[in-house]
């Protein structure tokens, strides 16, 4: 997902909205010093893309961590539905479940 990070980042920048992109390499353990880095270096929201389900997945995770470590920043979280889906190509896919830049930039904004 960090191409994808990138591309919506490029499109919120080109619009204005200052925003950048970090590589959580490893879900478990979450990095909350990098979390904590990020939101005393003037983060206003944290933003996480993965693919798989949202629900309980990283972005969870992240919101969970930030919470117990003091930091009430909001965090969108965007990935795929807890649902089932349709057979189609991947492309397809993301189009539909928004996993393409335009569509999150879109919903951010």
């Amino acid at each position: 997902m960090i191409p994808l990070a990138g591309e919506v980042a490029a499109l919120l920048t080109a619009r204005g909205v200052p925003a950048g992109v970090v590589n959580a390499r490893f879900i478990k353990p979450l990095d909350i010093d990098l979390l904590t880095a990020q939101a005393a270096g003037g983060a206003r929201m944290f933003i996480t893309l993965e693919n798989g389900a949202v629900t309980g997945g990283f972005g969870s995770a992240v919101r969970e961590a930030l919470g117990g470590a003091g930091i009430h920043l909001p965090v969108r979280t965007f990935g795929w539905p807890d649902a089932f889906m349709p057979h189609g190509t991947t492309r397809q896919l993301l189009e539909e479940a928004g996993l393409t830049a335009e569509k999150i930039m879109k919903a951010l904004l």
